[in-house]
């Protein structure tokens, strides 16, 4: 994690992002990622 968070009285203006959320939570952003690599192996199994 960085330290260019957004943070105190700016919380209302910052825009939560998929990025960020998915840094928070590594364990699910490489999930994700395996999820992907088998879809895209069935994919071209099936071709």
């Amino acid at each position: 994690m960085t330290d260019d968070w957004v943070k105190g009285d700016f919380d209302n203006k910052a825009r939560p992002s998929i990025s960020a959320w998915l840094n928070t939570h590594p364990a699910v952003k490489w999930g994700a990622i395996a999820m992907l690599d088998v879809v895209a192996l069935s994919a071209t199994q099936l071709l």
